[in-house]
């Protein structure tokens, strides 16, 4: 007896399914035969067992690999590969399956699902998996191998691959097979689905596939479908160390809650840069398919476009500023309004992929237009921290070295944006993608909160120290921007702002408040971008004291 599945439809009646040669006195042959039986007390007692394929008592070939699954509302459907050559089939594997309507005491005769069973020469077809979203869609899936029986596998480059079909009459009918997805270049082994009922499927699998940097070791695939199973998205790396790992990771099984959570696990003998052993260990991810591969290059991508368009507006600050110096009685806003920075349309945020899921990321997304605002206004927020509210009278008329002393101190803080900018856009790309700064694993975010506490904590450790080298050339900086004016009492007169105090004082001083008005601007431009909600009254300074706060006009 091999092979058991347990199955509930959560009101009280459990199913066990299994593969066995026993012959249950007699009354069946001695090949494999898939067997059942039921409990209505929560498991405390079975019914006898008993064949459930119909022609258990006469068929002289195997039937294995079974595998069950019903709605909850008294429909059962198994499914099993088997060399049955009643009904027309030939003598290879394919996928037979038989239908109960009354909680599993009675079933169908068995007949096969795959499409082509009887005239699809020596192919073999095995190993089905079987799941309903219990609104009466139910999908199939299966490994098919052509002419080589995997039984008798010498070790030859089968190259098995995945197909699936779908039901919308609860099993009386079954679509013609098709191919689980486009790519079909290596051996696809042990597939398992799972579905959250609300719309969403994803298929697991190991396969020696090299693609994306993949070795050719065994790692776990993944496909997901939105649109109940018709088209289904490319494959992907389920373990994030796909692209550097060396060992076995193998045998998936993944379920989902119906609230989102998801959850896989695998056999892997990968230790993990000698963290734990060489040998097989039981391995998990959890909610990794809450955003693809095309979402995440959706949401980096908008991040570089945030960025760029964030330069571009702080080269317009400087440029009207110095304008404002040579003509004074003019408008900022109108200086800034005459040319700003456009915006590019982000192309990978568009449509819908092959399966169904779109582009747009459920978290880590904004809309367009609030992103160029966002970017638009942190460059005029950061100047006015510096110059006070009134910038058309900010600037000194005709000062030469009041004016390189402004826009030298702005410029300053404009180099320390676009460090921490560089910074975010390697941490978000990294820790979407399931990575930490050091290449180890790092479960993927699975909501705005979880992204944004990753990439806080990814920037305060500034593990190249980006962020730190450019704040630490910020005095010499502003010292060498404003060597020529006369502080400290000029100081404060050429940024009456936030940094009024400081100005006054000593260039380290300045270049401290500099730094937090900069980190405050870009987590609030981020935030913004990102629909994130980050504490930037923290982030600033480390202190919660209100410094980060919108500047009134």
């Amino acid at each position: 007896d091999e092979r058991p599945q347990v199955v509930t439809d959560g009101t009280g009646t459990w199913l066990a399914i299994w593969q066995s040669t026993d012959k249950l006195g007699d009354t069946l042959g001695s090949d494999w035969d898939i067997l059942f039986a039921r409990s209505t007390d929560d498991g405390r007692s079975w019914s006898a067992p008993a064949p459930l394929n119909s022609n258990a008592a006469t068929n002289g070939k195997k039937d294995a690999e079974p595998r069950i699954a019903t709605d909850g509302r008294k429909v059962w459907l198994a499914v099993w590969q088997s060399k049955d050559q009643t009904g027309g089939i030939r003598d290879d594997y394919d996928i037979l399956t038989a239908r109960s309507l009354d909680d599993g005491v009675t079933w169908s005769k068995s007949v096969a699902l795959n499409s082509g069973a009887g005239s699809d020469g020596d192919a073999h077809d095995y190993t089905p998996v079987i799941a309903t979203d219990s609104l009466g869609l139910w999908i199939t899936v299966w490994a098919r191998t052509p002419k080589v029986d995997p039984e008798d596998w010498d070790g030859s480059d089968l190259d098995p691959d995945l197909w699936f079909s779908r039901s919308t009459d609860d099993g009386q009918t079954w679509s013609r097979r098709e191919r689980l997805h486009r790519n079909n270049d290596a051996e696809e082994w042990w597939p398992e689905l799972a579905t959250d009922g609300r719309g969403t499927w994803a298929a697991v699998w190991f396969s020696k596939a090299a693609f994306g940097g993949i070795n050719k070791d065994w790692d776990i695939l993944i496909v997901r479908s939105a649109t109940d199973g018709t088209t289904w998205t490319d494959r992907e790396a389920l373990n994030t160390n796909a692209t550097t790992d060396k060992g076995q990771d193998r045998f998936p099984h993944i379920a989902a809650d119906g609230s989102g959570d998801w959850v896989t696990l695998w056999e892997s003998d990968d230790s993990f840069e000698d963290a734990i052993g060489d040998d097989f260990d039981i391995l998990f991810s959890t909610n990794t398919v809450s955003q693809t591969t095309l979402q995440q290059k959706c949401t980096n991508d908008q991040n570089k476009q945030a960025a760029k368009l964030a330069r571009g507006q702080e080269k317009r600050t400087v440029r009207c500023a110095k304008a404002l110096a040579k003509s004074p009685g003019a408008s900022f806003q109108a200086c800034l309004d005459e040319k700003p920075p456009r915006a590019k349309r982000v192309k990978s945020c568009e449509g819908v992929d092959d399966g169904g899921v779109s582009a747009i990321p459920e978290f880590g997304y904004a809309p367009p237009e609030t992103l160029r605002e966002a970017a638009l206004d942190a460059p005029v927020r950061l100047a006015t921290d510096l110059f006070g509210p009134d910038l058309d009278t900010a600037f000194p008329p005709d000062d030469r070295a009041a004016s390189a002393c402004q826009t030298g101190v702005l410029k300053a803080a404009h180099s320390l944006y676009g460090a921490l900018w560089k910074e975010l856009l390697k941490a978000k790309k990294s820790v979407l993608a399931g990575k930490n700064h050091d290449k180890t694993p790092l479960s993927p975010p699975r909501s705005a909160d979880e992204l944004g506490d990753d990439l806080v904590s990814w920037l305060a450790e500034d593990p190249k120290g980006r962020i730190a080298r450019s704040e630490e050339m910020l005095p010499g900086r502003i010292e060498k921007a404003c060597r020529k004016t006369q502080p400290p009492a000029s100081g404060s007169a050429l940024f009456p702002g936030t940094c009024a105090d400081t100005a006054g004082r000593s260039p380290s001083d300045l270049a401290t408040c500099v730094a937090a008005r900069t980190r405050c601007r870009f987590c609030e431009q981020l935030n913004e971008t990102d629909a994130l909600a980050l504490d930037c009254d923290g982030l600033d300074d480390a202190l919660a004291n209100d410094s980060c706060l919108v500047p009134e006009s």
